[in-house]
């Protein structure tokens, strides 16, 4: 029985010297191990503007090595490492990013920003020809600029800007004698300025236009863009007295006429220009009787049945003008 408890006084005793050296060792020889420190990843710009075709570098200032990036969109811009440089070349206009990754798990986002140097034009000068007061249009090709644009011309008179469509075509017009300068802003404030020349002339038809009034037989008479060809709708007017003719058309609904055109002139009918007429009409609803004073008439042709004539004059820097077919009085 003695035995007994002087062997569990032995078993205690090693059980505490045990327990004693643990706690000795874990007091005074172990250290947790710490996670070394990394810098953070950091370059020398967040976000980059650059030209169209045109390469920049980026340099890493801190990091933890091992440097890979990402392209968002390598159509407009692609990036390469090489060591602690970011080489980064532009392809097309656009906003993207480049992320850059290193050894440590960290990223970090650059804002690229692709975007035109200048404004350029396919051709920086327009010239326009047309009839005085008559908008004539042109379309002029923008090969390089950022969009969004605004425009301003300096003799909006005679020529401005009507629209850009789709941020590439700018759309001009033109209407009377003179140079206009355009400026032309886009969204980052680049300017550009398109000149456009117009010169107008108070003449109504190009002789190939004359040739083909004449072609056509078809009794008709023509004024500011209306057309009426004689009919039992629309009866002929035409009568002599002296040397004055008179040539037109009336539209009469049961003694009452409704709408008109008639040109009075002196002379003859022998091709050429002849003295100034007076044009009186009303030549649709809507419209408000006018008269027209100094109107210059040309015959242009007289083959002994019919004659073909124009007809033009000039009010407030318009040209108003037409032509008619009538037969031979």
């Amino acid at each position: 029985m003695k035995a007994k408890y002087l062997f569990l006084s032995m078993m205690s005793v090693a059980f505490a010297g045990v327990f004693s050296s643990c706690g000795s060792d874990n007091d005074d020889s172990f250290t947790m191990p710490q996670k070394p420190e990394v810098a953070p990843l950091a370059l020398a710009a967040d976000t980059v503007s650059m030209g169209i075709g045109e390469t920049t570098t980026l340099e890493i200032n801190t990091g933890a090595g091992d440097y890979k990036v990402i392209n968002e969109n390598p159509d407009i811009v692609t990036g390469a490492m090489n060591g602690n440089t970011l080489t980064i070349t532009s392809s097309k206009k656009g906003l993207t990013g480049l992320v850059v990754s290193d050894g440590g798990g960290n990223y970090k986002r650059i804002v690229v920003r692709s975007m035109y140097q200048e404004i350029a034009f396919a051709q920086d000068q327009v010239n326009l020809e047309t009839k005085l007061g008559h908008a004539v249009r042109a379309q002029v090709l923008i090969t390089k600029g950022n969009g969004q644009y605004t425009y301003v011309s300096d003799n909006p008179d005679v020529a401005n800007l009507i629209t850009i469509v789709g941020d590439s075509v700018a759309v001009v017009s033109g209407k009377k004698t003179g140079t206009a300068n355009i400026e032309i802003t886009d969204v980052m404030g680049l300017k550009k300025t398109l000149v456009v020349n117009v010169t107008a002339t108070e003449e109504p038809y190009t002789a190939e236009e004359k040739e083909e009034i004449m072609s056509s037989s078809v009794q008709r008479f023509v004024w500011e863009g209306y057309s009426r060809t004689i009919s039992s709708q629309y009866k002929a007017v035409m009568s002599k007295a002296g040397n004055t003719y008179t040539y037109g058309w009336e539209y009469v609904i049961w003694g009452t006429k409704y709408y008109w055109a008639t040109l009075n002139f002196t002379g003859d009918l022998t091709v050429g220009q002849k003295e100034s007429g007076t044009l009186n009409a009303k030549v649709t609803w809507g419209l408000d009787e006018a008269t027209y004073n100094n109107v210059k008439v040309e015959i242009l042709k007289n083959d002994g049945k019919n004659i073909w004539a124009t007809m033009s004059t000039v009010e407030n820097d318009y040209l108003y003008y037409g032509f008619f077919c009538m037969p031979v009085q």
